[in-house]
């Protein structure tokens, strides 16, 4: 995995924060989609998951959307989680019980898990490194004599294990999410019986508590916890435990809450659902930011993912949102911009008939992107004209020029830099 490199485009003092403000980010989404889930993979790419199947990628931080290119094969209209862990390499799960993963960037999808004797309908999908992950579904065919579906990669969702458990049973899952603090500690939800917890990978499974309204499970650490309450409207709300499920206390009524999420940063804790409500102090207490109507959704928030405490998207029903924190003072917003021009090798490689190229710009400069073929003779102009600082992507459709080897060269000052590319009929 290729790791960017960023710095703040201004050293200053430090500057306070203002009140982060929440912002409809809908530009090439459909008004009427399902965003079933938003991943955040660096600070200028998300990724979102919408009804349809269909696969949304933006690079400019939800500002705008392109849709992915190939959607994968036999998802149909079932794509319910991703899971991100750099703006290339994207693995979801589906509500058909299968796994799809793309190395880059969404131009090809590979189906790495299918087995309905496992499952038929996972549930939740989580990636903590670039090789250890989990997924779990419901029993196949909602059996109430095989356990949930439960599977585990170490190499980076190219291939999966089944694991066996002692859950219970016949556990529907429902929409329940089984959340990891690291990859031998999790918690997971049975329905209709309680909370139930693992310090070995998910091999066995202890009982910690009886819940039997539910939605989610998020946890921060060993002890700390919270369990929202789908119950609508008095019932709903969010539970927290500080002994790590044992024993819960509600910090929140009366409203729907669908997910709890904690900024990386540290200082803010979120949950969503029928409205968006912050806490800065682990959940005690929460405030009521805005009701998800007045937003722009036409049902409940689903989903939330942050890079930092002021970089998170929101998505929803017929929505998705955008974090946006504005300096108190405005000398200068913070802005992250690439450290030094690069150019980045094309994908996919070899490729028929169209590929992507990507590079980066440090400061505004003017930026000239061409196709060679061997003899050094240009064959096409991708990029010819000033660009601000940031991340770019050209693409290069090879229909009607003959198979074989050719170069991409960009130009930007006294930069200069070729990189291979082989079109294959």
């Amino acid at each position: 995995m290729r790791t960017a490199r960023y710095l703040t485009a201004i050293s200053l003092p430090l500057i306070v924060l203002a009140q982060p403000r929440w912002e409809v980010r809908m530009n090439g989404l459909p008004q009427d989609g399902g965003f079933y889930s938003v991943s955040v993979a660096d600070s200028h790419t998300v990724w979102v998951v919408a009804n349809g199947g269909r696969v949304w990628k933006s690079f400019d931080v939800g500002k705008s959307w392109v849709a992915s290119s190939s959607l994968p094969q036999g998802a149909g209209d079932a794509v319910g989680t991703v899971a991100v862990r750099s703006p290339r390499d994207v693995v979801l799960a589906t509500t058909t019980g299968k796994i799809f993963k793309t190395t880059d960037g969404g131009v090809a999808w590979m189906k790495v898990f299918d087995d309905t004797t496992v499952t038929d309908f996972f549930n939740d999908l989580e990636m903590f490194d670039d090789f250890t992950g989990y997924a779990i579904g419901d029993p196949p065919n909602a059996s109430n004599s095989k356990p949930p579906g439960f599977v585990s990669t170490t190499d980076g969702g190219q291939t999966w294990t089944v694991m066996n458990t002692n859950l219970p049973l016949g556990d529907s899952q429902y929409h329940g999410r089984t959340d990891f603090i690291r990859p031998d500690v999790g918690w997971t939800y049975v329905l209709n019986d309680g909370v139930y917890r693992t310090t070995d990978a998910g091999k066995t499974w202890n009982k910690m508590s009886s819940l039997l309204s539910f939605n989610e499970l998020f946890f921060l650490n060993d002890s700390v916890g919270f369990y929202t309450w789908s119950g609508y409207p008095s019932d709903g709300g969010i539970s927290k435990t500080t002994d790590g499920g044992l024993t819960w206390r509600k910090t929140l009524s009366g409203s729907q809450i669908v997910f709890v999420r904690w900024a990386p940063g540290g200082k803010r804790l979120w949950a969503g659902g029928d409205s968006l409500y912050l806490s800065t102090d682990l959940g005690e207490t929460w405030q009521e930011e805005f009701s998800a109507k007045s937003m722009g959704a036409c049902g409940l928030l689903w989903e939330a993912s942050f890079l930092t405490d002021d970089i998170g998207m929101i998505s929803g029903q017929c929505t998705v949102l955008g974090m946006s924190s504005d300096p108190v003072v405005s000398v200068a917003n913070q802005k992250w911009i690439p450290e030094s021009l690069e150019l980045m090798q094309n994908y996919p490689n070899p490729f028929n008939p169209s590929t992507t190229i990507q590079y980066e710009v440090p400061s505004r400069i003017h930026v000239v992107l061409k196709i060679l073929n061997v003899l050094g003779q240009e064959v096409g102009i991708l990029v010819d004209g000033v660009k601000d600082p940031g991340t770019y992507e050209a693409s290069w459709n090879g229909t009607g020029i003959s198979s074989g080897v050719y170069f991409y060269r960009l130009q930007a000052g006294q930069f200069v830099e070729t990189k291979k590319l082989l079109l294959v009929r």
